[in-house]
């Protein structure tokens, strides 16, 4: 009866996925390809936009130069052409019906395709020089090297196992894309094995080209794993000496039943990072598991840093029926502003809003102070005018085993002075707090938005 079900979980999530992609590619050329060269030639092509690329199963490695030596386009880097497709072979396993992947057994918990269906591109081996990145007239600049796989604008990636190494998997390219306009990057990441040894996928506006930006990204039923962090979602290097904030950069993130394990951190956001202004970051996520991360989210209002401020930056989060497992360190980390060192310019205006509804934390070490469920500060080490609000509704914190137990939030105003208040807040009232959820004990009347 258990290998019927399992037949059975594999041909509906098959039908799905064919169905979904069908729709998706309904007017699209499609190149069948089984080699690398093959895979090469038909990126390559500026003829190509708009094209699905279908991947047969088998292992993609990339690299910087031909057989005969010669450096390849990008140094071997994938840059998606507008409109661009690519579409693996490999099928998932959801046993649990909850649309997260799950390994296709208990014995080999970090396989995730079934057998056969293996698609794999190897990225590991590139070598990717680093390209300058610079601001609206500010002189920040900096130095970032191409990612395995380059997004332009209305790409999607499907059904495949990215791989890294010491190179980024899957993210922005190094050179800004020209966005002069409001048009940025767009993407649908869907089904996919992402793992990188420093992150496994970037997403961010950055460069002045991308300074009225607005990006878009669609993340659902992946797996980002073994980095330092597993999805990185930034506007920075974007600002002017103006500190402009009417019409900065944006993104706006949606990411549904992802899988992050084993990276230093799950998900980190800083909605304005070295000078940019006017910064937005919006992420609505939904049915997420978190297990054996450092730290499962990190979001920042705005971090600042020489030689200007980041100013008048906005990160809004909502995150329902999410499952936080227990961390090394800080679970959830929420903070309004952060100067990266004593010199910096500090982080002024940004507002950090969250809300956690019917959130699940997994705790079985009963004391473990440093690693609280949800860490809340306006600002760290200085900064000014910096708010962070967060509401918190029908959150449990149980032991793996299903009992409930107490969990740790730590909630300060600021852990630095600034220029002006910095504050830390809880929506609603400590009534409606102790009301509404199980496993916390409230903070101090002073940090509840309502006395």
């Amino acid at each position: 009866m258990k290998n019927i079900n399992r037949v059975f979980v594999i041909v509906f999530v098959s039908l799905v996925l064919s169905a979904s992609q069908l729709i998706a590619s309904e007017h699209q050329k499609v190149i069948n390809v089984t080699t690398v060269e093959q895979l090469y030639s038909a990126v390559n092509n500026p003829a190509n936009e708009g094209v699905k690329i279908a991947l047969a199963p088998g292992t993609y490695v990339l690299s910087s130069t031909t057989v005969q030596g010669a450096r390849r386009l990008h140094d071997g880097s994938i840059h998606l052409l507008p409109g661009m497709s690519i579409v693996g072979s490999e099928q998932r396993v959801d046993s649990n019906f909850d649309g997260v992947p799950d390994p296709i057994s208990p014995d080999s918990p970090d396989d995730f395709a079934v057998a056969g269906t293996e698609t794999t591109i190897d990225g590991s081996g590139l070598i990717l020089p680093f390209k300058l990145r610079k601001d609206c007239g500010e002189g920040v600049t900096r130095m970032v090297p191409d990612p395995a796989i380059a997004i332009s604008r209305n790409n999607s990636i499907t059904s495949i196992h990215l791989i890294g190494g010491n190179n980024i998997p899957l993210g922005e390219p190094a050179k800004p894309i020209d966005s002069d306009s409001s048009a940025g990057l767009s993407a649908t990441v869907n089904n996919i094995v992402l793992e990188g040894t420093f992150l496994a996928m970037t997403f961010a506006n950055s460069g002045c080209s991308m300074s009225h930006a607005h990006s878009v990204l669609t993340f659902s039923n992946n797996v980002a794993r073994n980095s330092g962090t597993g999805l990185l979602l930034l506007n920075w290097v974007t600002g002017n000496e103006s500190n402009d904030t009417s019409n900065g950069p944006q993104l706006e993130v949606t990411a549904t039943n992802n899988l992050f394990y084993n990276n230093g951190r799950g998900i980190q956001l800083t909605s304005g990072n070295e000078g940019t202004d006017g910064g937005l970051i919006t992420i609505e996520m939904t049915g997420n598991v978190f297990r054996n991360n450092g730290t499962n989210m990190m979001a920042i209002g705005a971090v600042g840093r020489e030689p200007t401020p980041a100013v008048g930056n906005h990160l809004h989060i909502i995150s329902r029926f999410d499952t936080f497992w227990e961390t090394t360190g800080p679970n959830l980390s929420l903070t309004g502003g952060i100067l990266a060192s004593q010199d910096s310019a500090e982080p002024l205006h940004s507002y950090l809003g969250a809300e956690f509804i019917h959130s699940s934390f997994v705790r079985d070490t009963v004391g473990n102070p440093d690693a609280p469920e949800i860490s809340i500060v306006g600002s760290d080490s200085g900064g000014g005018d910096n708010h962070v609000l967060v509401g918190i509704r029908f959150v449990t914190v149980k032991t793996s085993a299903g009992s409930p137990i107490f969990g740790k939030l730590f909630i300060i105003d600021e852990t630095g002075l600034g220029s002006a208040p910095n504050t830390a807040r809880i929506q609603g009232s400590k009534e409606d707090f102790l009301r509404l959820n199980q496993g916390f004990h409230a903070p101090a009347m002073k940090y509840f938005q309502y006395k």
